[in-house]
């Protein structure tokens, strides 16, 4: 399958999602002349979408995100507020961070252990822990 996106004013950029995506194409020729290049990743709506045999999502940039509401937050309050108070913080106002279009997009397991590892990271932060066993 191939997804074809107007990322700009007049500017189109197509992505490859298919067994054929790992070989390198010329781009293509539209009948009113413009060039629709191929890429290797598409932000879309805020949501990035990766060339690859399978549909996929890169999260990097929704993790980065996370991070950065969090130490917002977090920088903020620091330690002087109590857990309550910074994990209901966290939940509506870092969450929708990491959470914005997962639903648009299959998880793997190696992205779900990534956001497992992103929250057990800021959960540790706040609860004051160094260890998850």
């Amino acid at each position: 399958m191939y997804y074809t996106f107007l990322t700009g004013m007049l500017t189109l950029r197509s992505l490859c999602v298919c067994e054929l995506a790992l070989v390198v194409c010329c781009d293509i020729v539209s009948s009113y002349g413009y060039v629709l290049q191929w890429v290797n990743s598409i932000r879309y709506l805020g949501v990035h979408f990766v060339r690859g045999r399978y549909f996929k999502c890169n999260l990097d940039n929704a993790i980065a995100s996370f991070y950065r509401a969090f130490n917002a937050v977090y920088g903020r309050i620091g330690r002087n507020g109590s857990a309550e108070v910074i994990l209901q913080l966290i939940r509506f106002k870092c969450m929708p961070c990491l959470l914005y279009a997962l639903e648009a997009c299959p998880v793997y397991k190696t992205q779900l252990r990534s956001l497992e590892f992103t929250l057990n990271r800021v959960l540790m932060k706040v609860l004051r822990t160094t260890s998850m066993h």
